[in-house]
């Protein structure tokens, strides 16, 4: 028979071995990405979020451990390139020069991070690109190259799905389009993007259009909150929204220097602001310049301190 002391020795043993059993880690799968929950409460919160049990199977594109700007030199021209989930970490930018479809698993899945050290991609004027499903984030233009802190593009491209976000440049946070076409598709939005001039976007020449669901919304400039309209021709699609934009000087949501800006029916400039004399919360024409044309149904509204200048207060 053991004594007493030998029994309870075994016990805490016992004891110690069963938490030990308790706080092995379990693995899961939640958007493409293997992830462990070592308690019931952890696993039930990532099982709500979608995760299922077991390890994900390996992923069979483009891993975020590869030399993404030596694969996009080396891809032939009309190449499709699929990312798998992860965050690729730029060590230097993306650049474009070919035509290229690029596609992400998914905006809260693969992520392009400039390291608030770089551009994150260059678009050469040659080239035609498609980027879908997938975030770009923490671009920055550092002094001297001051353009296009997430995006430069010179070229044709289409962003579908993909938000832009934390971006920052002297001019066009999010994006800098020089000539190019640029077309928002998808759901596609730039928020949280900031610069001098043109927080969202500044674009120089050339086209921006803004389809159904995209949006470019929570961007700061000191002139042009969400868009910097350089003699660009830029159309607001039916669905599409600059929204909750800031200027410190004028145009919170949109800044005409010339230019056309067509805001077709059922798309929208709201609750912007600009803080600067002279005003234009939502649309400031610089000037009077530049062509703005409101189709009916489309909605200039709820902007401070008011919705365009110079047409104290009114968009006609």
């Amino acid at each position: 028979m053991l004594a007493a002391g030998a029994l309870g020795a075994l016990g805490a043993t016992a004891t110690l071995m069963a938490k030990k059993k308790k706080r092995k880690k379990t693995k899961l799968c939640l958007d493409g990405q293997t992830v462990k929950a070592k308690n019931t409460k952890k696993k039930q919160r990532l099982r709500k979020q979608g995760a299922v049990k077991g390890a994900c199977p390996p992923c069979p594109d483009l891993q975020s451990s590869v030399d993404l700007t030596a694969v996009i030199a080396a891809a032939a021209p009309g190449a499709t390139l699929r990312l798998c989930p992860g965050t690729f970490r730029l060590t230097s930018s993306l650049i474009v020069n070919q035509s290229l479809t690029l596609i992400g698993a998914g905006t809260d899945q693969t992520i392009l991070d400039g390291g608030d050290a770089l551009r994150v991609v260059q678009i050469g004027s040659a080239a035609t690109v498609i980027v879908q499903n997938l975030t770009i984030t923490r671009g920055r233009a550092p002094a001297g190259v001051d353009r296009g802190g997430g995006i430069l593009s010179q070229g044709d491209v289409t962003l579908r799905g993909v938000v832009v976000t934390a971006c920052s440049a002297e001019f066009g946070g999010g994006i800098f389009n020089q000539s190019g076409t640029l077309r928002l598709e998808a759901g596609s939005r730039l928020t949280g993007n900031s610069a001098t001039t043109g927080g969202g976007i500044f674009s120089q020449v050339g086209s921006v259009t803004l389809a159904a669901t995209s949006s470019i919304s929570g961007n700061t400039a000191g002139s042009g909150g969400g868009i910097f309209n350089q003699g660009t021709t830029t159309i607001l699609e039916s669905g599409s929204t600059v929204r909750d934009n800031a200027a410190s000087t004028n145009g919170g949501g949109i800044f005409m220097q010339g230019g056309t800006v067509t805001l077709q029916t059922g798309s929208s400039v709201t609750e912007n602001t600009a803080a600067g004399v002279g005003g234009g919360g939502g649309i400031f024409r610089q000037g009077g310049q530049g062509t703005l044309i409101l189709d009916a149904g489309s909605s200039v509204a709820a902007n401070s301190p008011d919705d365009c200048e110079p047409d104290q207060g009114t968009c006609t």
